[in-house]
C-alpha cells in the first residue's frame, strides 16, 4: 500500500515562550510512544491512549474512537535564544457514519471531495451535486474527511489525485483504523510524505489560555491548516466565521494582534511574536471584561496539552452525529 501521489511542496513543547501568528513547520511524527513523545519533551504520566471506547448518549451504543495526532515542531530563533515549539493536531475517528442532525449522510469520493445528502440519494446515487465522482462516492466515517484532506495537504496533492482513507489504511478496510496498532498504516504514509517533500504545512499558532487553572498553553487553529503556501485570508475566512457566531471562545484563545471581526474577504496580518501573558489578564484581545486571573503559569506536562485539540473540536457545533445504522451501508 502507498499514496498515489505525493508531490514537493515549497517552501519545547510546554516550556519557554508562546508564540502567536503564521508559521512553517515540519510533521515530525503521529501517535507517539510514550518513548517518543519524552524525546519531543514532554513528561507523560502513562502510555498515551489513542483507541478508546465511547457510548452515543442518544441510542447508548458502544462505538470505537481512534485519535490520531500529528505532532509538528519549529525552531523559532538562533544560538542560546532560539526554542523548539512542538504543538499537535488531532483528527478523531469513529467507526460509524456521519450523519448531521438533520439525518443528512456525508459522502466522500476518491479525491476527498465531500458533500451531504438525503439517506434516500445514496442507493442509486440521485443527488444533484456534479464536483462529486458518483462511481468512487460512499458513506464517510466520523473524521473521515478530515483525515483525507489532511493528508491531502501535507503531500501537496493536485485536485486529480486520488487520495481517499482506501490509501491510508490495510487492505483497504476501515476495520483495520479500530483493533490494536490501526494507525501503522497512516504512519507509513507519514514516513512516505517526509521522504518526499519533508510533510511541512502552514499553521496559524495561537494561545489556550486556561482561566480556572491558571495556565496558558501553545495550541494552534485546528480549524484551517493549510499548505506551504497558504496566505493568511485562508485563515481569516474561518476565524471570522468563528468570531461572528461563538465570539465569548476568544476569550480563552488568542491568535495575536489581528481584527476578527473583519470580513472575511480582506487581508489581515499574522506575524509571528511572542505571546504577552499580560493579555491573559483580559482573557484576549477581544474581550472587554477583566479578569482578576494573575498572569498564568506556563507549564510542561504533557497531559494538558495534548487535551488542547479535543477541547477545540468542540467548541464549534458542526452539526454532525455518528450512525451506526448498518443496515443502511456497508460500512467496511
Amino acid at each position: 500500500m502507498a499514496l498515489a501521489n505525493v508531490n514537493k511542496a515549497e517552501e519545547g513543547s510546554g516550556s519557554g515562550p508562546k508564540y502567536t501568528g503564521l508559521a512553517i513547520m515540519d510533521l515530525i511524527a503521529v501517535n507517539p510512544s510514550k518513548e517518543g513523545l519524552e524525546k519531543m519533551g514532554f513528561k507523560p504520566k502513562d502510555d498515551p491512549t489513542y483507541l478508546s471506547t465511547k457510548t452515543d448518549k442518544d441510542s447508548g451504543k458502544e462505538f470505537s474512537q481512534l485519535r490520531v495526532s500529528f505532532f509538528m515542531n519549529k525552531t523559532i530563533g538562533e544560538g542560546e535564544d532560539s526554542h523548539n515549539v512542538i504543538v499537535n493536531h488531532s483528527i478523531f475517528l469513529e467507526s460509524r457514519i456521519n450523519y448531521t442532525k438533520k439525518d443528512k449522510v456525508e459522502l466522500i469520493d476518491k479525491f476527498g471531495r465531500t458533500c451531504y445528502v438525503q439517506k434516500s440519494e445514496v442507493k442509486d446515487k440521485s443527488w444533484s451535486f456534479d464536483w462529486i465522482d458518483k462511481d468512487s462516492a460512499s458513506p464517510a466515517i466520523v473524521g473521515e474527511s478530515s483525515l483525507v484532506n489532511f493528508f491531502r495537504t501535507i503531500s501537496n496533492s493536485d485536485k486529480t489525485d486520488e487520495i481517499s482513507l482506501k490509501d491510508l489504511c490495510v487492505d483497504s478496510n476501515r476495520k483495520t483504523l479500530f483493533q490494536k496498532d490501526g494507525e501503522s498504516e497512516i504512519k507509513s504514509c507519514l514516513v512516505q510524505v517526509k521522504k518526499a517533500n519533508g510533510a511541512k504545512l502552514k499553521v496559524l499558532l495561537g494561545v489556550r489560555i486556561d482561566h480556572e487553572k491558571d495556565k496558558v498553553y501553545q495550541d494552534l487553529f485546528s480549524y484551517n491548516i493549510g499548505r506551504v503556501y497558504a496566505d493568511s485570508k485562508f485563515f481569516h475566512k474561518e476565524l471570522h466565521n468563528l468570531y461572528k457566531n461563538k465570539p465569548e471562545w476568544f476569550n480563552s484563545n488568542y491568535f495575536g494582534e489581528i481584527d476578527y471581526s473583519l470580513e472575511k474577504g480582506k487581508e489581515e496580518e499574522y506575524r509571528l511574536s511572542v505571546f504577552d501573558e499580560a493579555m491573559a489578564q483580559s482573557g484576549g484581545s477581544n474581550s472587554n471584561k477583566k479578569s482578576s486571573k494573575s498572569s498564568p503559569k506556563k507549564d510542561d506536562s504533557f497531559d494538558d496539552d495534548f487535551e488542547n485539540d479535543e477541547l477545540v473540536d468542540k467548541i464549534e457545533d458542526r452539526m454532525s452525529s455518528g450512525s451506526e445504522d448498518a443496515e443502511d451501508f456497508d460500512l467496511f
